[in-house]
């Protein structure tokens, strides 16, 4: 913020000229620019958010590779159409839950659209357990971690806002 020499407005750093009197203001001195340090942002997040982070991060990893054992048939038959849908996701979602782990750039920057994805993946694999798998406690079983990672994909949206102040060098 700058101050006008002529009618003693306050005024934004970017002015060159005055909004009250029209005096023009572009020889006044401006504020040095504030730089963000990243060791104070990366402070700026709180362990308990960090932590969140790292533990849905991890659950990630563990539902993917749960959808995966679906998929190849540990738990036992689901229809075919199924079985490749979970091999995908379940691929998918262990492997961007390691990049979320490490704190890949690249898995960092499309945090919106793997949340977005998770949510939809949880409403689908409510349907299709309810639809496909025939043992009542491995249908209820599916259909609980399903809302789970639903519930996971709020929070890691919410980590992912928090943590975005944080250098991802850390």
């Amino acid at each position: 913020m700058i101050k006008c020499p002529k009618c003693n407005h306050t005024l934004p750093g970017n002015y060159n000229i005055c909004q009250f009197c029209g005096a023009d203001v572009s020889a006044v001195p401006r504020p040095a620019e504030q730089k963000t340090d990243e060791k104070a942002a990366y402070k700026m997040v709180t362990k308990g958010t960090m932590a969140g982070f790292y533990v849905v991060s991890a659950f990630y990893v563990l539902i993917g590779a749960m959808l995966l054992c679906l998929g190849i048939g540990l738990f036992g038959n689901i229809g075919d159409f199924m079985k490749n849908i979970y091999i995908v996701f379940g691929t998918m979602t262990s492997l961007l839950g390691i990049g979320l782990l490490f704190r890949a750039a690249f898995v960092y920057a499309m945090m919106g659209i793997f949340c977005a994805l998770q949510f939809v993946l949880g409403v689908v694999f409510i349907i299709a357990s309810v639809m496909t798998i025939d043992a009542p406690l491995l249908k209820y079983s599916v259909i609980g971690l399903a809302v789970i990672q639903i519930l996971a994909a709020g929070l890691m949206f919410y980590f992912s806002e928090e943590t975005s102040r944080a250098s991802m060098s850390h």
